[in-house]
């Protein structure tokens, strides 16, 4: 398993956290942190190791295509 971690305001984290989530990458996510002097938020993830390392070698594999040099 990977851990990610998401920070920023509460809106913007629990967004990027429901899309990672419904594209399948999540296996497992934290409720919402906050501390008291803190304005925004953190949400703690668990990600498929498998999906996301398809995902990275499918984007560099495109990325080389891309590449003219």
């Amino acid at each position: 398993m990977l851990e990610f971690r998401i920070s920023g305001e509460t809106a913007e984290a629990s967004c990027l956290a429901d899309q990672l989530e419904r594209a399948g990458y999540v296996v497992r996510r934290s409720k919402p942190y906050r501390n008291r002097d803190e304005e925004g938020c953190r949400i703690y993830l668990e990600l498929d190791e498998d999906k996301v390392m398809g995902w990275m070698l499918a984007n560099l594999e495109k990325a080389s295509l891309d590449d003219p040099s």
